[in-house]
C-alpha cells in the first residue's frame, strides 16, 4: 500500500483493503462495540445494586466482598460517582 499524508500531495492515494482483510477487522470492531455496551450496562446495574444495598444498611465491607469491588470503588459508588 502506498500511503502519503502530505496535504495537497497529488500522489497521495488511499486504497481499501481486500475483503479478506477488512471483514475480520470489521467483525472484531463490531464485537468489541457490543462487548463495551454490555460491560457499561453491567457496570450501571452493579452501581445500582451497590447503592441499593448501602441504602438498605449493608456495610461497605459486605458490599465489597459480595460485589468483588475494591473498598475505594464501593465508597465512590455510594458517594454518587459512576463505576466506569
Amino acid at each position: 500500500m502506498n500511503w502519503s499524508f502530505n496535504i495537497g500531495d497529488p500522489e497521495a492515494i488511499f486504497k481499501e483493503p481486500p475483503e479478506e482483510v477488512a471483514a475480520p477487522v470489521k467483525a472484531a470492531a463490531d464485537a468489541f462495540a457490543q462487548a463495551s455496551r454490555t460491560a457499561k450496562q453491567a457496570a450501571d446495574d452493579l452501581t445500582e445494586s451497590v447503592r441499593t444495598a448501602a441504602a438498605a444498611g449493608y456495610g461497605h465491607s459486605w458490599i465489597g466482598e459480595h460485589s468483588g469491588l475494591a473498598a475505594s470503588d464501593v465508597e465512590r459508588i455510594i458517594a454518587g460517582e459512576n463505576l466506569y
